[in-house]
């Protein structure tokens, strides 16, 4: 992450701890509508891919933020999600400067924003990091809060790089990074957790709630943090092996969408033994040939979904390369065989403070009047000379 700063953090918000679980009401979202199409229904198998060629051409917009905010606001990462026809943006470490300053006055581990037009995709509205609200988006459990209050530079984070899973319209799951520091600098990745997301069709209200600390920790693979796709009213949540492969195999599990919240009703897939088990895997060595991706290069951050253009299921990435470019996978089905030999698609510019990183594309942002897929917003964290800030970018396939 991109800032670490030692400040006593304020929350304006209602926070409810019961038993185990941890949630937060946003009161009074930002009233922004952005309707978009259902997504087109997907199958287990798919026929032949079109558009295979993956030809682009891209307009870049710039700096995603809210300029009515008190604040000026810079973050990193950033994954998206849409409920009941609005369009929510959820970023990691946020630091909040007085306008025209380069004053730190707030900081949180993440934050969260509503998109305003998709036309104009760098307009958002922030409602979690605010002249009056002062919280994170997602609700730190009871230990963690206390252990951040005592010793912020020893700080537990919560950050995410992927889209959240939809189980109805006024529901998302969203898995997150659960990320510790042993200094201002120095952290270790040491599982995921599940954030549940709900905006009912008559309230003006966003609840954010946590069951557990972790969803899956590093005994196995992080399922969902790296990408999902959900097909037949399954998610296939996707992990990386970060351990023994540097990122190169992607594992995949799945679970019905109503009943992601409980990992009783979870299967792990072996790609060699093409076979599910109720059983996670141990993720003690390298298991290669159990990967549903065996890649030729690290993955860093990415997004899977059915694209009606191209008639496949599309993996968009960026990788754990220092090359700053945008890249492509396609398959017929969700477990693959996965195509396209990492088929460069686009290059982004990077910023005068070094690479740019954790790239993710959204498909919320379609045209209408086009086929699902056609069109994509790009979002990455882009090195300006002082900041990190999201950068979006429209990629159109040709």
């Amino acid at each position: 992450m991109f800032f670490q700063l030692s400040v006593a953090l304020c929350a304006l918000v209602v926070l409810v701890n019961v038993e185990a679980q941890s949630t937060r009401t946003f009161a009074s979202l930002p009233f922004y509508i952005t309707k978009h199409r259902e997504p087109v229904s997907a199958i287990d198998n798919l026929g032949p891919a079109q558009h295979t060629d993956f030809t682009t051409t891209g307009a870049r917009y710039g700096h995603m933020h809210d300029e009515t905010n008190f604040y000026a606001i810079y973050r990193d990462g950033g994954g998206s999600c849409a409920l009941n026809n609005r369009t929510f943006w959820f970023f990691c470490d946020t630091s909040a400067y007085g306008q025209g300053t380069h004053t730190v006055q707030r900081f949180a581990s993440n934050s969260a924003a509503v998109a305003t037009n998709f036309n104009t995709p760098t307009v958002l509205r922030d409602f979690t990091l605010t002249g009056s609200t002062v919280a994170e988006a997602i609700p730190f459990m009871p230990e963690e809060l206390e252990n951040n209050n005592a010793d912020y530079s020893q700080r537990w984070a919560l950050w995410t790089y992927s889209n959240c899973v939809r189980v109805s319209e006024s529901i998302g799951a969203h898995f997150w990074q659960v990320m510790k520091f042993r200094t201002n600098v120095n952290r270790s990745l040491m599982g995921n957790t599940l954030a549940l997301y709900q905006q009912g069709n008559h309230s003006n209200n966003l609840i954010v709630s946590r069951d557990n600390k972790y969803m899956f920790t590093m005994d196995t693979y992080l399922y969902g943090t790296f990408a999902n796709l959900v097909v037949n009213g399954y998610a296939y949540l996707y992990a990386l092996d970060y351990t023994h492969s540097d990122r190169m195999d992607i594992h995949v599990a799945r679970v019905p969408v109503t009943g992601i919240r409980y990992k009783s009703n979870y299967q792990y897939y072996d790609a060699g033994a093409d076979t599910w088990s109720s059983t996670p895997p141990v993720a003690d060595q390298r298991r290669r040939s159990a990967a549903v991706i065996k890649g030729t290069i690290g993955f860093y951050s990415g997004a899977m979904f059915y694209s009606e253009y191209h008639n496949a299921y599309l993996l968009v990435f960026m990788s754990n390369w220092a090359d700053n470019q945008i890249r492509v996978l396609y398959s017929a089905s969700p477990l693959g065989p996965w195509l396209g030999n990492n088929k460069v698609i686009y290059r982004t510019v990077q910023g005068p403070n070094g690479i740019n990183y954790g790239g993710i594309v959204s498909p919320i942002y379609f045209n209408n009047a086009l086929p699902q897929g056609k069109n994509l917003l790009l979002l990455y964290s882009y090195r300006d000379v002082t900041y990190v800030y999201p950068f979006a970018v429209i990629i159109r396939f040709a």
